[in-house]
């Protein structure tokens, strides 16, 4: 994926949502360059700056759930700021939150910094703004199947390097994880918008898998 640049209108539209949250919370425009550069990496498909103005956009519509917006915010912003596909599982989401608490030691860094380590396996969460950024960071599980099946596309771009067989059984484990599960996402609004959606995405993917 070619590198952001300023005229690209995902950069516009992150720096309308970048320029109020720094204003509040005191963060500079350099760290702002420094986060596009990061998600405009090469070997970046799926987790890239579209992925987290997708989920600002989310954010948006349902911050009236949140008890802290701008630490949910904080969080979009870092959660995939580290991104290598050939780390283990967590240390993406591990490296992610301790660049953010060294560019960032505000109010909201520690809780930030929780709710992105939480984002490695998305567990249930007694707390509600831990529950509303799981459910931003699926949201992509409960979109129109064509969308959906062009995301995995995309994440399987950047696991180009797993042989075909080892991707098929392991994205077969994490969808079946999934709906193992009483519910996948945890608040009601996004629930009642998402869940039937993702499970049908994710069993019609996990038939055609099975069926090759």
């Amino acid at each position: 994926m070619a590198k952001p640049t300023e005229a690209d209108p995902t950069v516009t539209k992150a720096t309308s949502y970048w320029t109020p949250l720094a204003g509040r919370l005191g963060l500079s425009d350099a760290l702002l360059a420094e986060l596009i550069t990061a998600y405009g990496e090469p070997q970046r498909r799926y987790h890239t700056l579209d992925h987290v103005v997708e989920m600002l956009d989310c954010h948006a519509t349902s911050q009236h759930l949140a008890d802290s917006p701008d630490t949910i915010d904080l969080a979009i912003w870092f959660h995939d700021c580290i991104y290598d596909s050939t780390l283990e599982y967590g240390e993406n989401e591990r490296l992610s939150a301790e660049r953010l608490g060294a560019v960032y030691d505000g109010d909201c860094s520690a809780a930030a910094q929780a709710m992105i380590r939480h984002s490695a396996g998305h567990a249930a969460s007694d707390d509600p703004d831990v529950q509303l950024f799981c459910d931003l960071d699926l949201y992509r599980l409960g979109v129109p199947f064509e969308i959906f099946d062009q995301h995995g596309r995309d994440v399987r771009a950047e696991f180009a390097w797993v042989e075909e067989e080892v991707w098929t059984t392991k994205r077969n484990a994490f969808f079946q994880g999934l709906l193992d599960r009483p519910v996948i996402y945890q608040t009601v609004y996004w629930r009642d918008r998402l869940e039937k959606q993702a499970r049908e995405n994710m069993s019609r993917i996990i038939q055609s898998l099975s069926a090759d």
